[in-house]
């Protein structure tokens, strides 16, 4: 018998079910889905901008280069400075409502994007989907550090898992 004895099971009433529940305590392979579908749908996003912008741009290639580097600038310039008012926003308000509602605001502004895809709006949903994105990324981790504040190595793993997702979703969506 291992040493010491596992601890017991939470009673019922102290168990927590569902989706988001699992989500939020750190299930790995929830986690590692949604991740996956999140970033899978930014890559895909991520795709389409250049092209709408080469065939709006009269398919010039520097025009659209100089786009991409405003767009992308803009992008990285918006995650920085409200990537820290997240954080306080996770603090404040909990980390469920953002752990769900930017990953449904995402799909609302991706829908936007399929039936409307215009160069004007293909940018809008690249930056507020950038933006959702960071702010589910941030609740995510906050939550699973949270959880797993006391065990080290499953902290590692779980942020691990949340990376390896990610860079998997990237990849796919590249090819």
């Amino acid at each position: 018998a291992p040493w010491p004895p596992p601890p017991p099971p939470p009673p019922p009433s102290a168990r927590r079910d569902g989706l988001l529940a699992r989500l939020a305590d750190g299930d790995g392979w929830l986690i590692a889905l949604v991740v996956f579908v999140q970033m899978l749908s930014n890559a895909l996003l991520t795709q389409a901008v250049p092209s709408a912008l080469y065939a709006h741009l009269g398919q010039d290639r520097v025009a659209t280069a100089a786009a991409l580097g405003r767009i992308s600038s803009s992008a990285a310039l918006l995650d920085i400075l409200v990537t820290p008012q997240l954080g306080r926003l996770s603090d404040t308000i909990g980390r469920k409502p953002l752990l769900v509602g930017a990953p449904a605001l995402a799909l609302l502004c991706r829908g936007v994007a399929a039936s409307r895809p215009t160069i004007r709006v293909l940018v809008i949903v690249k930056l507020l989907s950038l933006l959702l994105t960071s702010t589910f990324s941030v609740a995510l981790r906050a939550s699973i550090a949270d959880t797993h504040r006391d065990d080290p190595a499953a902290l590692t793993g779980k942020l691990g898992l949340v990376s390896a997702s990610a860079g998997a979703a990237y990849s796919v969506g590249m090819l």
